[in-house]
């Protein structure tokens, strides 16, 4: 593969035979460390979100919801890090899911 960017910082990749050749259009190459690094500081960035740090609480709660189950089915404690981490969670998305 052969790696385009365009103005938009919107990463493009191609057939090494030119056979898509006709769309690279005004696009500059790049190597594939630089795609890396620019998907990486993406990532990055976005994890730095709100919507992020939301979606991430979201998850943990939804992941060990199992634990309340469990105990409400069989009385067996749900572990002291658990239950501290979905509190913590809990209390995130009360201050900042709106």
């Amino acid at each position: 593969m052969k790696y385009y960017i365009n103005k938009q910082q919107e990463i493009f990749a191609y057939e090494l035979d030119g056979s898509q050749d006709h769309l690279i259009d005004d696009k500059e190459p790049i190597t594939i460390e630089e795609v890396q690094a620019i998907n990486k500081a993406k990532e990055d960035a976005y994890k730095a979100t709100m919507e992020y740090k939301i979606n991430e609480a979201k998850s943990y709660l939804s992941s060990t919801d199992w634990y309340t189950s469990r105990l409400s089915e069989t009385g067996k404690a749900i572990p002291e890090d658990v239950l501290a981490l979905r509190t913590k969670a809990r209390e995130f998305l009360s201050d900042n899911d709106k």
